[in-house]
């Protein structure tokens, strides 16, 4: 069977009327490998690193793919979040609502890619563009294009992060259980947690459901194989304040919490 199929992911015709002219080769290939990476899985946003970005859109040198990203971003068609160490995750805009401020340069063009003269009181001629840009989006999204994302976000996030629990054979009860306790200490259940929680868990040689087991009823955060997990009740100690047991000294809950 053929995989080239009608079965597309969705974005808005405005890029492909307004924009496309507009934008350079590869920043439309980055923005297209972030609507299949985001609504194309009926996500609202979604990390990608740079070497994803030059491996699926052929990208050689990394500082372009850095240029393209940011090409985007001053154009207002994705939204970034960065976080020191992490991989940046990205989201389609579509809210255009500071279109019509876009700067103008002081030589008198309204962008690079046009030559339109701008009047004294510095209002770009290409404004009934932006307007029609603008318009042209929201009426996407009002209509087929994003109206299941939107409609079913909290389902299709709650959905995926049950496929991901069961790929790690963590079903039923207990995962329902870890999505509370992981919300709850505002940590995103991610492939990489897991695989954490996996490889601790072999270490102490238990299965990794045990281990959640653990985590959930201990109110902790994470799990390591080192940690005083045997202990069946370690909350119900009370040493005296001159003699604390290990596992309640200031470093050990530093690493739980």
């Amino acid at each position: 069977m053929s995989k080239f199929i009608p079965n597309s992911f969705q974005m808005p015709n405005a890029i492909v009327d307004e924009f496309l002219s507009r934008i350079s080769g590869n920043a439309f290939k980055c923005y297209a490998l972030i609507a299949r990476q985001t609504t194309g899985w009926q996500k609202q946003s979604d990390k990608i690193s740079v070497s994803q970005f030059m491996d699926k859109c052929g990208i050689k040198d990394r500082k372009t793919a850095f240029s393209c990203l940011a090409e985007l971003e001053r154009v207002l068609l994705i939204k970034t979040y960065k976080s020191k160490g992490e991989i940046t995750e990205f989201s389609l805009n579509f809210e255009f609502e500071d279109v019509d401020s876009e700067p103008v340069p002081k030589n008198g063009t309204s962008t690079k890619n046009s030559s339109e003269p701008v009047p004294k009181n510095g209002t770009s001629t290409s404004t009934k563009n932006w307007h029609s840009t603008k318009d042209t989006i929201k009426k996407n999204i009002t209509n087929n294009t994003l109206t299941g994302i939107n409609a079913h976000t909290h389902e299709a996030k709650r959905s995926a992060v049950l496929v991901l629990l069961e790929q790690f054979g963590i079903t039923g009860k207990l995962a329902e259980d870890f999505i509370v306790h992981r919300k709850a200490k505002k940590a995103p259940i991610t492939e990489t947690a897991l695989k954490g929680f996996q490889r601790e868990a072999d270490k102490a040689g238990i299965p990794i459901q045990q281990a959640v087991e653990i985590a959930v009823e201990r109110g902790w955060i994470g799990f390591k194989a080192d940690w005083k997990w045997q202990d069946d009740q370690p909350k119900q100690h009370r040493p005296k304040d001159n003699m604390r047991a290990e596992w309640n000294t200031p470093e050990a809950w530093a690493e739980v919490l």
